[in-house]
């Protein structure tokens, strides 16, 4: 069984394509789109990284104290949209 981990384990780590899964924003249906659907502000961010990696997320406002609330960094597993996260 150890044997058989190791000999796939790149199948079972990583899956950048999952069957029926949207890939876009506007395929998913009315609530699963943005924050926006659920009533939160935020706004889209790109960061580029060293190695020219462009990753896209969301900067979510806390409309209430915001000031003396904490800021949460959350990366999602890399076969969804983080879409699917909110």
């Amino acid at each position: 069984m150890l044997f058989g981990l190791y000999l796939y384990q790149n199948k079972l780590l990583y899956h950048p394509n999952v069957e029926g899964a949207e890939k876009f924003p506007e395929q998913n249906p009315r609530g699963w789109r943005n924050p926006g659907d659920k009533g939160m502000k935020y706004r889209d961010i790109e960061v580029i990284t060293k190695d020219c990696k462009n990753l896209k997320g969301w900067f979510i406002y806390q409309e209430v104290n915001p000031h003396l609330t904490s800021t949460l960094i959350y990366f999602h597993e890399n076969a969804l949209s983080k879409y699917i996260s909110i």
